[in-house]
């Protein structure tokens, strides 16, 4: 029996660096790591879930392929079950992010054995990147994948020390942000500086979209941003609607000017986030040209 391995699973498969041992967490079926040991892309796995149901059908294609000598099986909290030394690749993917922060946070002690992290978060991304750089955690790498209607994130991560991590923060604080685009209009052949906004506008672009998506002018990350535009334009569109209709003079009411007033500053306030998200793409689309 052959597994039918999605555009997404078989994604983040590509992703993973060669390693020796892959802690796969929330293993769910256990498909990534078979499909790595087959390919001798990987030696060893450990596949981990909280829940008895998707361990057990993890086990039964890992004996359908007799790989139960590659792959052991764990029922564990996150990574609380694995132990220090044992795996050189952490793999978390198909969760939201603050599940994936608290899982990373509960596998605070073995992070300095892990040489590689490879994270697919499915929810907040710019939080998610904003987490892993307070804690330490030095992106590598980035990749962006659309399967079955759904944009998918992936990063690969390395943990840093903790001296590491403050020289890193001292370095950020202390950037000259004129210098720095001077630096990418060098780097992209772009003469005008104002053509990528405020240095506070993209730094905001790369929590949002990511670093190193921007830089290699992804393919899937520009038609995300086309999608997101042409969503977010239709909103605000129909939120400004809205607001005009709100103070329009054939519902005017003098009873009800306290409940309009506050009505119309949701919406207003909606709109200027609207506006900022929707300038934030444009950012992003002048950066990649």
């Amino acid at each position: 029996m052959q597994f039918s391995y999605s555009k997404r699973l078989n994604f983040i498969a590509d992703f993973i660096s060669p390693c020796t041992t892959l802690a796969d967490i929330g293993t769910d079926h256990a498909y990534v790591p078979i499909r790595l040991i087959k390919t001798g892309k990987i030696k060893y796995a450990i596949a981990c879930d909280i829940n008895k149901g998707p361990l057990n059908r993890s086990m039964e294609n890992i004996s359908r392929y007799n790989l139960g000598s590659y792959i052991q099986t764990r029922l564990s909290d996150g990574m609380s079950k694995l132990k220090y030394g044992e795996a050189d690749t952490i793999l978390i993917a198909g969760m939201g992010a603050q599940l994936m922060m608290r899982i990373l946070d509960g596998g605070e002690e073995i992070r300095d054995s892990i040489n590689e992290y490879v994270l697919s978060p499915q929810s907040e991304w710019r939080e998610f990147r904003i987490y892993l750089d307070k804690k330490g955690y030095s992106i590598k790498d980035e990749g962006m994948v659309y399967d079955h209607g759904k944009y998918y994130l992936v990063i690969k991560a390395s943990a840093v020390s903790v001296k590491q991590s403050k020289m890193h923060e001292t370095c950020k604080s202390n950037v000259n942000l004129c210098t720095y685009q001077k630096n990418l209009c060098s780097e992209y052949n772009i003469t005008d500086i104002s053509l990528f906004g405020e240095a506070s506008d993209i730094d905001e672009a790369y929590r949002h979209f990511g670093y190193y998506l921007i830089k290699k002018n992804n393919a899937v990350l520009k038609e995300y941003l086309k999608k997101e535009y042409n969503t977010y334009i239709a909103l605000f569109n129909k939120l400004s609607a809205k607001m005009n209709n709100t103070y329009s003079l054939d519902i005017y009411k003098d009873d009800n000017l306290y409940n309009r007033d506050i009505k119309a500053d949701n919406i207003d306030f909606k709109i200027n986030k609207i506006k900022k998200y929707i300038n934030l793409i444009k950012t992003t689309e002048r950066i990649m040209r």
